[in-house]
This record gives structure tokens, C-alpha cells and sequence, in this order.
């Protein structure tokens, strides 16, 4: 499951990142692209650990994953610009 997690990160974070850098910012698209994030995340989770987790699952930890991320991810962009 890790690995499908390294593997979806690495993919659909910058999918998010040069989607609402090349549209014309707007809430929308960034809900639209995060929400397809959140899907293909959750899916590569699926298929990794299918055996394991049901797909109700899958979409909760990608979507909690998400969640931690949006908070965390402001105190690393601070601690990298005064590092």
C-alpha cells in the first residue's frame, strides 16, 4: 500500500500544481482537479491493497492523506523559505 501511495503522490501532485498554474485561478478548477486527485489516489490504493481494503476505505485514507496535507503543507513551504 505504501507504494501505491508513493506512486499516486508523485503523480497527481503535480497534476494539481500544473493544472491551476496553467488555468486562470479559480475555486473550481482547484476543486475539480483535487477531487480527481483524490480519486486516482484513492484508486491506486485500491489496487494495491484490494485484498485488504474495500473501496470505501481507499477513497477515506486518500481523502485523509488530503486533509493532512492541505494543513501540513503550509508549515513545510514556511520552514523551506526560511531555512
Amino acid at each position: 500500500i505504501f507504494f501505491a501511495l508513493l506512486i499516486g503522490n508523485l503523480i497527481s501532485v503535480p497534476f494539481v500544481w500544473l493544472v491551476t498554474t496553467i488555468a486562470i485561478f479559480s475555486l473550481i478548477i482547484l476543486y475539480v482537479v483535487e477531487i480527481i486527485a483524490l480519486i486516482f489516489e484513492a484508486w491506486l490504493i485500491w489496487l494495491f491493497g484490494k485484498k485488504m481494503l474495500s473501496w470505501k476505505m481507499c477513497l477515506l485514507i486518500s481523502l485523509i492523506m488530503n486533509i493532512i496535507s492541505f494543513v501540513v503543507g503550509p508549515y513545510f513551504i514556511i520552514l523551506l523559505i526560511n531555512a
